[in-house]
């Protein structure tokens, strides 16, 4: 079940070689209550995606009951590089990777994912994308990587659309596109993962971006 946006706060304009795109900050509450999750995850998932600023401010300033005082001295005792983490050869690339640990999976949060082949909407690039492994220990390299699938065996999006975003894309969709400019699309980009131990959600802060390809982007 997909809750509301509770709140929207517009941002300056960002700008990017390849694209021209407006920003806005949504704290847009997410629910996913397991419907059709695959078997590998046989329980209940609670993604709170979002909270308000004053929640924000509140868990900001107390932490999790962690008393405030000097931060303790880390040493960076050795740095191993691990190479490139295993992921689903049906995604070609993907952006960021913000990652926590969630109900004893290591949950993986990405930006645009570029797909081999189209996703049951005809979209061979989506906004967003998600992983989950239950190897918690990096020491020897990360795998066992799982994404939940579309009915192509594309991976999905963790942050749905709303029905004006779907409508607005699949029109200006590259692949299949109705209405100029095409490739213009809303893109939900997510941000850092937090988990809260005592309600057991996640919440997760995104950006909506409104993306321009760079072909329609007019030269001064």
């Amino acid at each position: 079940m997909l809750g509301p946006v509770v709140s929207v706060s517009k941002q300056t304009p960002m700008h990017r070689a390849e694209q021209a795109m407006t920003s806005f900050f949504l704290l847009r509450r997410l629910r996913l209550v397991g419907t059709g999750v695959p078997s590998h995850r046989p329980r209940v998932l609670h993604f709170l995606a979002g909270m308000l600023l004053a929640a924000v401010a509140e868990f900001a300033t107390h932490g999790c009951g962690v008393q405030s005082g000097s931060p303790p001295d880390l040493i960076v005792l050795k740095v191993t590089d691990l190479g490139t983490l295993p992921t689903n050869p049906d995604i070609l690339g993907r952006d960021g990777g913000y990652s926590a640990v969630f109900q004893g999976y290591s949950t993986w949060l990405y930006g645009d994912t570029f797909l081999a082949k189209p996703n049951a909407e005809d979209f061979t690039l989506i906004s967003d994308s998600w992983s989950d492994t239950t190897d918690l220990n990096a020491r020897d390299g990360i795998t066992g990587f799982q994404e939940r699938l579309d009915s192509t065996g594309a991976p999905t999006m963790i942050l749905p659309e709303t029905s004006a975003e779907q409508t607005f894309n699949a029109a200006h969709n590259s692949n299949n596109c109705q209405e100029q400019p095409c490739g213009a699309r809303w893109a939900l980009w997510p941000a850092s993962i937090l988990v809260d131990p005592t309600s057991g959600h996640a919440l997760i802060f995104y950006m909506l971006v409104y993306a321009l390809p760079a072909a329609s982007i007019s030269k001064p």
